[in-house]
């Protein structure tokens, strides 16, 4: 079975083979059909509803504001400026059927959001499962526009959309004309030539990694794409991360989050590693904030325990989402905080950099007094 067809449910639609997630601790490990796994953060909405969240408490320092010239207290949430002090979770192991965010639109109503938050997916493929924003768009809380190339798989995300999700067929990039590499694993199919001294390193990536067919492709540069401005940008392209990047600067001027892939081992010739996806992130204001998914691999010919797809510790590659530098929040929008707030918590379950957001708000004029206290009743 092919590592990389995953499987993705949306309804009774299924996309490859199936993935089952299960809540470790403080990781999902999604085991793929094969034996192996990735480890992954929990989306927000898996701890919401498949754990029971005994306790969060929020504890601000209590002195007086400069920037309102009192004290700013809501019950016992004490705000001093913008910075959070620190924050408790305690999240207990028995499961529990909570009513799916039985508040679904309370942080949008709180951090007043003039407009659904907005997706921009480049490499939409379910190939690799659920997409992270899943729970999200199931709230009717954001809009997603895709972009896939690949024939089957745009044609599931056509057949299963729903009303927040576009799908186009283009192909992201330099704007240039390239010759697409489809790979015998469609997951592995990229504007990039596959590297063979590095594929025969992990079994069985030379298999998947084969070039069955090429295509000559025209591309296009996300900053001449015909799309509304967006929050938040997810990027798989195997290996041309960068260039989607590089070529996208004025759209990711209004972004305030960025999930990308990025690789430690480059698997095509000529691909941008990590620290050139970084640096380039930074250079725009971005910052990391998250890794939900690292996946690490076994060199060949070595196998643990006679399974091919349990990992050893070489890192491979990894999604990592970054965000808008919040030591600068002078530099953010209203709109763009609140769009932030969003994503961090439907998405990434970040409730610290939600709070972070709204406490900001708060100091702005632009979220209620006890906005946090009323976030907080989520968890009681």
């Amino acid at each position: 079975m092919d590592h990389y067809q995953g499987g993705r449910t949306r309804g009774a639609a299924v996309y490859g083979a199936p993935v089952r997630a299960v809540v470790v601790g403080h990781a999902v490990a999604r085991r793929l059909e094969g034996g192996h796994l990735v480890y992954r953060a929990p989306t927000w909405a898996e701890v919401f509803t498949r754990v029971r969240l005994v306790r969060i408490r929020v504890r601000v320092a209590c002195r007086r504001s400069q920037h309102r010239g009192r004290d700013q207290r809501s019950g016992q949430y004490v705000l001093h400026g913008r910075h959070l002090v620190s924050v408790s979770l305690v999240v207990a192991s028995s499961l529990c059927h909570y009513p799916h965010m039985t508040s679904a639109r309370l942080l949008q109503d709180l951090t007043r959001c003039s407009r659904l938050s907005s997706i921009v997916d480049i490499g939409a493929s379910p190939v690799d499962g659920r997409a992270p924003y899943k729970e999200m768009l199931d709230y009717g809380l954001c809009t997603v526009t895709g972009f896939e190339p690949q024939e089957r798989p745009f044609a599931f995300l056509e057949q299963s959309k729903g009303p927040l999700e576009r799908y186009l067929p283009h192909v992201v990039g330099d704007g240039r004309e390239h010759r697409l590499k489809i790979t015998r694993a469609e997951g592995m199919t990229s504007l990039l030539t596959p590297d063979e001294n590095q594929l025969r390193l992990f079994s069985p990536f030379p298999e998947w990694g084969s070039v069955v067919e090429e295509r000559d492709v025209q591309t296009h540069r996300l900053d001449d794409l015909d799309i509304d401005d967006f929050d938040l940008l997810k990027i798989d392209v195997k290996g041309a991360e960068l260039m989607v990047l590089q070529n996208g600067r004025e759209r990711l001027r209004e972004a305030v989050a960025v999930h990308t892939e990025v690789s430690f081992v480059p698997l095509y010739l000529g691909q941008p590693t990590f620290g050139d996806v970084d640096i380039e992130l930074r250079s725009q204001g971005f910052v990391p904030h998250s890794m939900p998914e690292v996946k690490q691999w076994a060199i060949a010919p070595t196998a643990f325990g006679d399974n091919l797809y349990t990992p050893g510790n070489q890192l491979l590659e990894a999604d990592i989402v970054y965000v808008r530098d919040i030591a600068h929040p002078e530099r953010m929008t209203s709109e763009q905080l609140s769009h932030l707030a969003m994503i961090a918590f439907h998405i990434y379950g970040s409730v610290d950099l939600a709070v972070f957001c709204i406490i900001e708000l708060q100091q702005r004029g632009r979220a209620a007094d006890d906005a946090v206290e009323q976030l907080m009743q989520l968890f009681e």
